[in-house]
């Protein structure tokens, strides 16, 4: 009987396997799943693979395929997330309800949203990420703070350390929210770093060092507990001023060069929409305050993202005004519109692409805006490829660029055998935007320079009104 019900439920987990890689196959359409299929022999960690995923289906369908995969109900719940995704996305979908083309590498596409409550379907539908710092670039992205590295090995362990005196340090950090959010979820690690050799065997209520963590929001302070160097501290929740908080159990995340001990911690912080300010912006601190002990053991933060939350009566109905990937531009043709339309093919593994581009080069083109759309999406992939050499001394740094009219989103500069990660910032004419690397640092591009890498960015701009009040 045991060796029966095994048998059942391992003939369960196949057919619910089947079903979610028929779905993942619908919502891909054939050629992204064959690139989905390749990138699955070729990338190494789980990790990486979720993030080409993403990059492919985009972050609302990607959100919806991992909900339906947690659910027990199988292909008819994630019909129900499809009707959803076509509710927001209609231009999107078949006659059966279903997505068929999403979001695709090599793509430039701007989208006008318009108030229509009536395609609000739950309590919260819309979560859009609107800041990410992950600090793999080793750039603060305007945070106060201090850069720091806990592997000279592991190019990916860069975070910010607070600043200030012996006792109250502290990152800080003025964000510009939305006027269409109703609630904002403020995410972050939050990393202690124990030096043994004086900690190691000390009682915590002696000589142990204890720090006291809380975060200000536009002077509404919130304590988030007390933590000991060494000892982890217990997952918790609460909700102070307003401010709902909530941290996962602390984790040992290793050593450091130095044989320093890490603890890491999660935090989720939902800040409703009276704590932000009338003109949008959002000041946070996260102060660290020590309570006892010497300051021998350091704290850290990392992996900071910000997401914009809309309520059921806030939701706004998606039409795509223009969706270019360029796959249809024969061979030696120019993309219609573009001021330098070239078009490459990059192969099996990129398809067409417009560009590519050198240093000084630039290419762009006119959109005609009508029905004055509350705000403009404009999302596209960057591809960085050949020599970047962001750090370099003596030939300065390697930045990307884009205007809208004339207002200037500095993305950043750029190093060909580094992982960029995260980045978001707001313009001073309020164009706020995001950028997130789908691939890790690898060959792409056939015939491109052997020692360097190539990797594909995802870059987000919402646009408000007064860059098109004019109908372009």
């Amino acid at each position: 009987e045991k060796r029966g019900n095994s048998l059942e439920q391992k003939g369960s987990r196949r057919d619910r396997a089947r079903q979610n890689q028929k779905r993942l196959k619908e919502l891909l359409g054939p050629t992204k799943w064959r690139q989905w299929k390749r990138s699955k022999k070729t990338v190494g960690t789980r990790r990486e693979r979720q993030q080409i995923l993403r990059g492919l289906l985009g972050d609302e369908t990607y959100r919806m395929y991992k909900q339906s995969k947690k659910r027990q109900g199988g292909s008819n719940q994630m019909k129900g997330g499809s009707n959803q995704i076509c509710t927001i996305m209609p231009s999107m979908c078949n006659q059966n309800g279903l997505p068929v083309r999403t979001m695709v590498p090599s793509r430039i596409a701007t989208h006008r949203y318009t108030r229509n409550p009536n395609t609000c379907m739950g309590e919260s539908i819309l979560n859009r990420l609107i800041y990410a710092d992950d600090f793999h670039s080793k750039q603060k992205n305007k945070w106060k703070g201090k850069l720091a590295s806990s592997s000279s090995k592991d190019k990916d362990s860069y975070h910010l350390e607070p600043v200030g005196s012996s006792d109250t340090q502290s990152i800080s950090k003025r964000y510009y929210i939305p006027n269409y959010t109703e609630s904002v979820t403020f995410d972050f690690e939050y990393l202690t770093i124990a030096n043994n050799s004086i900690d190691g065997n000390a009682d915590i209520n002696e000589e142990a060092t204890v720090r006291d963590l809380s975060i200000i929001v536009n002077r509404r302070k919130v304590s988030l507990g007390k933590f000991p160097a060494i000892n982890g501290v217990k997952s918790g929740s609460s909700i102070t001023n307003g401010i709902k908080w909530t941290r996962k159990i602390g984790k040992k995340e290793g050593k450091t060069d130095n044989e320093e001990e890490m603890t890491k911690y999660e935090f989720h912080i939902k800040i409703p929409k009276s704590a932000i300010k009338s003109n949008g912006a959002m000041d946070v601190s996260l102060q660290v305050k020590l309570l006892s002990g010497g300051n021998s053991d350091r704290v850290a933060f990392d992996n900071i993202f910000v997401h914009s939350v809309l309520q059921c009566d806030q939701c706004q109905r998606e039409t795509s005004y223009s969706l270019e990937t360029f796959e249809s531009i024969r061979s030696n043709r120019n993309a219609s519109g573009w001021t330098d339309g070239r078009v490459e093919n990059g192969g099996s593994k990129l398809t067409k692409f417009l560009g590519r581009f050198s240093l000084g080069e630039k290419t762009g083109r006119q959109y005609e805006i009508k029905h004055m759309p509350s705000y403009l999406r404009l999302e596209f992939d960057f591809y960085e490829f050949g020599t970047w050499e962001g750090g370099h001394k003596k030939k300065g740094r390697d930045f990307f660029n884009a205007y809208v009219d004339n207002e200037k989103m500095t993305f950043g500069y750029f190093v060909s055998s580094l992982d960029e990660g995260g980045r978001g910032d707001t313009t001073d004419g309020g164009i706020r935007w995001t950028m997130r690397s789908t691939t890790r640092p690898l060959k792409l591009l056939s015939g491109s320079e052997s020692h360097h890498l190539d990797q594909i960015h995802h870059i987000v701009a919402y646009i408000p009104q007064s860059f098109y009040i004019d109908d372009e």
